[in-house]
């Protein structure tokens, strides 16, 4: 069959590095010392509470869910341009049911 030129490789040809001749440098840890209960606590990570995923099905109590979700800390806040269009949209609702009632 003939081949196509433009088709991609089939095989990837990999260089692999060279080994150097002297060993290894050796890597310097200090001495193990046991794990108090306050360096526990601070390197505690919260399971993360997702309102999209939640692989192994438990069941997470809504108070949680809003929690994690963080929308309560911020105040919401309404852009003036709002006002307008709604302003303008109800002047213009105004003057259409006044358009239909003359006709």
């Amino acid at each position: 069959m003939p081949v196509d030129p433009l088709d991609p490789p089939k095989f990837k040809h990999k260089r692999v590095p060279r080994a150097s001749g002297s060993p290894p440098v050796p890597v310097l840890h200090s001495p193990p010392r046991p794990v108090t209960v306050k360096d526990r606590q601070d390197w505690n990570i919260p399971p993360c509470i997702s309102n999209w995923k939640n692989q192994k099905g438990y069941t997470i109590p809504l108070d949680k869910r809003l929690a994690a979700d963080g929308r309560r800390l911020e105040d919401a806040q309404v852009n003036d341009d709002f006002s307008k269009l709604s302003e303008a949209l109800y002047v213009a609702e105004q003057k259409a049911r006044e358009a239909i009632s003359v006709r």
